[in-house]
C-alpha cells in the first residue's frame, strides 16, 4: 500500500516512538528481573503457594468433622444444580414446542369440523331444495284447476 506524502513525516514519527517505546520497556524489565526484591519475591511465592495449600487442607478436613459442606461439596452442588437447570431449560423449551404443535392441531380439526358441518348444511338444503316443489309451479295449477270443475258443474246443472 503506498505511503501518501502528507503522512510519510507521521509514519516516521510514529515508528520512532514505537522504537523509544520498546527500548525503554525492555530496560525496565531488564532492571525488574535484575532486581534483589524481584528474586526474592518470586523466592518467597513457592512458600506461600504451600502454606495456602496446607491451610485449605485443614480447613477441609475441619469442616468435615464438623459435617459442614466444603468448597468443593459447593462446586460440586454448584455444577449438579447448572446441569440441572439446563436441562429444566430445555424440557420447558420442548413443552413449548409440543404445544404451539398441539394448538396447530386444534386450529386445524377445528377448521375441518366447521368446513364438514358447512358442506353438510349445504346438502340438506340442496336436497330440501330438490324435493319440494318451486312455490311459482304450484300457486297458479290451483286456481285453474278449481275453474274447469266449476265450470263443468254449470253445465252439467243446465
Amino acid at each position: 500500500m503506498p505511503v501518501d506524502k502528507t503522512t510519510e513525516p507521521f509514519a516516521a514519527f510514529q515508528g520512532e516512538m514505537y522504537n523509544t517505546w520498546e527500548k525503554a520497556m525492555g530496560a525496565w524489565w531488564d532492571q525488574v528481573l535484575e532486581s534483589p526484591a524481584f528474586y526474592d519475591t518470586v523466592k518467597s511465592v513457592g512458600p506461600m503457594a504451600q502454606a495456602r495449600g496446607q491451610y485449605r487442607q485443614a480447613m477441609d478436613s475441619a469442616l468435615r468433622e464438623l459435617q459442614l459442606p466444603t468448597r468443593d461439596d459447593v462446586v460440586r452442588l454448584t455444577k449438579i444444580v447448572t446441569q440441572v437447570e439446563d436441562r429444566l431449560l430445555a424440557q420447558e423449551d420442548l413443552l413449548l414446542q409440543v404445544q404451539d404443535r398441539l394448538i396447530a392441531m386444534e386450529r386445524e380439526a377445528l377448521k375441518a369440523r366447521i368446513e364438514a358441518a358447512e358442506a353438510r348444511i349445504a346438502a340438506e338444503a340442496a336436497s330440501r331444495a330438490a324435493a319440494a316443489p318451486a312455490p311459482a309451479e304450484t300457486a297458479p295449477a290451483a286456481p285453474a284447476a278449481a275453474s274447469t270443475s266449476a265450470n263443468t258443474g254449470r253445465r252439467g246443472a243446465r
